[in-house]
């Protein structure tokens, strides 16, 4: 099979050395030394989980009212988790004892608020 005119192997290196440079990766070291790229990215992550994880239940509640497989079985047979981290998963999806499981306003509220700090962390990186 011929490579295409537009990406020729001329065209590749002169990619993949524009790229690998030393000077334009000690610019990118540079830059992220700069921002506190290490620390936002921490940020950013901590952001994430706290939105996701309520995006998850809440998901999870309408998705078993709709009918189909529960959440938790649906991680667990995606990541084709035994043992331990299916007992993880299992412990964070099960309602406290005496709970129920219902979304309501404020259940929707407190997810938009997740999420919206999320995005909002995301703008600001």
């Amino acid at each position: 099979m011929r490579v295409g005119r537009g990406f020729g192997r001329e065209r590749v290196l002169r990619t993949l050395t524009f790229w690998l440079r030393p000077a334009f990766a000690l610019r990118v070291v540079n830059r992220f030394q700069r921002i506190a790229g290490f620390d936002r990215s921490v940020a950013l992550a901590s952001s994430a989980l706290t939105a996701l994880i309520p995006l998850a239940v809440v998901s999870g509640a309408v998705l078993t009212r709709i009918g189909g497989q529960d959440i938790v079985d649906r991680v667990i047979d995606r990541y084709e988790l035994t043992g331990g981290g299916a007992g993880a998963v299992r412990d964070i999806f099960s309602p406290a004892g005496g709970t129920s499981t219902s979304v309501g306003v404020i259940g929707m509220l407190l997810l938009l608020v997740a999420v919206l700090s999320f995005t909002r962390a995301v703008q600001r990186l």
